[in-house]
């Protein structure tokens, strides 16, 4: 069987909470399944995700760092990643600390002694692992190596950039966002194949000067909510996703700012997810609602009338806009929320980029019951007619054999 070294900044197993973790899941197990692999998992992770990481289970093998939260542990992670943090000229850009370099480097040699071989093929999940190239060609230069795009990086670095031009960091983020862009596209010039979840990222490539025959577009794996039973309150709104990431608190205050002082009093906003910061309960209106992690997700898709995505960061296709059109619900999002999503304005999605769009849709909606019904079912059916991640994941197998 041909050997895979698969490398990744973060573990794969069910129920991971990000988008990115349940993709690589989803990825790994199914390449693994197709009886034609044999895989060796290097990753980083936490301690309390230890047990639920049951890779050995599908026979894969696997070297993990678990960060331990002990005082002790916690306290020599940062003190030895401290010139990583204040280093403004780090070859990896904040996407890789000094700590969790030194932990992966150390167990790829390991597994490079235990092997007396090159792997066939290595695979660098994110654009983290990507940068390691020029170190892992040095150790192992007859492997062929593969690059898995969840989103092209330096998108999202520039779109940090531009939001701090009016900003004292706004040079920091320029220097971060031209040499990122350089190193991350000499990666992929530099690799066999590089994989990019939407035809949005492989034009980008192609449009930098990467090759089309080095590029491959698959899907994003997404958890469907097709079985959720919808019983929309016309008054309820709902945002959700990991509320200690950026791209997302920014989005929800910009929205609780600039739309629900101007909507009926009436009308309910439900912020669902992880780790929400401080500053989102400020000044927070009655009619606003943070409730944080949640267990289950399902009553919070069927009982609101719309989802609300006016992202003002990132990268790459939202997860979290694909999961509410699965479950029928109608989605009201922008520009950054849409791309990498081939939907249609006003038939799958509403577009809405300025205040006043998302309240005059909203409002539409409000009195239009019907209309709500209408674009969750056209959504939902684009999704489930779009994104057949097993049949791009076949081809996949196909191109690794070859």
């Amino acid at each position: 069987m041909h050997q895979i070294l698969w490398l990744a900044p973060h573990v794969p197993y069910s129920n991971i909470s990000h988008a990115g973790g349940k993709n690589l899941n989803y990825y790994m197990k199914y390449i693994n399944d197709s009886g034609k692999f044999n895989i060796h998992f290097i990753g980083l992770g936490y301690i309390q995700e230890k047990k639920k990481v049951t890779l050995s289970d599908n026979g894969i093998s696997t070297d993990i760092y678990y960060r331990d939260n002990s005082r002790i542990d916690s306290f020599l992670r940062r003190f030895v990643s401290a010139f990583s943090l204040i280093n403004p000229y780090t070859k990896y850009y904040h996407l890789l600390l000094c700590y969790e370099h030194h932990q992966l480097i150390k167990r790829i040699k390991k597994y490079k002694k235990a092997q007396n071989s090159s792997p066939d093929i290595i695979i660098l999940h994110w654009t983290a692992m990507a940068l390691l190239l020029p170190e892992l060609k040095k150790m192992f230069p007859d492997s062929k190596y593969l690059i898995v795009e969840e989103d092209v990086t330096y998108l999202s670095y520039k779109r940090k950039y531009d939001a701090a031009k009016k900003h004292s960091s706004s040079s920091h983020w320029k220097r971060f966002y031209h040499n990122l862009k350089k190193d991350e596209l000499n990666a992929i010039s530099n690799a066999d194949l590089t994989v990019t979840l939407n035809e949005k990222d492989r034009k980008l490539l192609l449009s930098d000067g990467i090759p089309p025959e080095k590029v491959f577009t698959a899907a994003l794996y997404i958890d469907s909510h097709s079985d959720v039973v919808r019983k929309p309150d016309n008054n309820s709104l709902l945002f959700y996703g990991a509320m200690n990431r950026p791209e997302n608190y920014e989005s929800v205050l910009w929205f609780i700012q600039n739309v629900m002082p101007k909507l009926s009093p009436d009308i309910t906003l439900e912020v669902v997810g992880a780790r929400p910061p401080q500053m989102l309960y400020k000044n927070l209106p009655s009619n606003v609602h943070i409730r944080g992690f949640v267990e289950d997700i399902s009553p919070y898709l069927s009982g609101c009338m719309c989802m609300v995505a006016p992202l003002v960061l990132g990268a790459g296709i939202k997860a979290k806009v694909l999961e509410a059109m699965s479950a029928g619900i109608p989605v009201l999002t922008n520009e950054i929320g849409i791309e990498g999503i081939d939907a249609r304005d006003k038939i799958d999605y509403f577009f809405c980029s300025s205040p006043d769009e998302y309240i005059t849709t909203i409002e539409k909606l409000c009195s239009e019951p019907e209309t709500v019904k209408r674009i969750g079912e056209n959504g939902k059916n684009f999704f489930e007619s779009s994104f057949d991640v097993n049949k791009k994941l076949d081809t996949l197998v196909d191109f690794l054999l070859r």
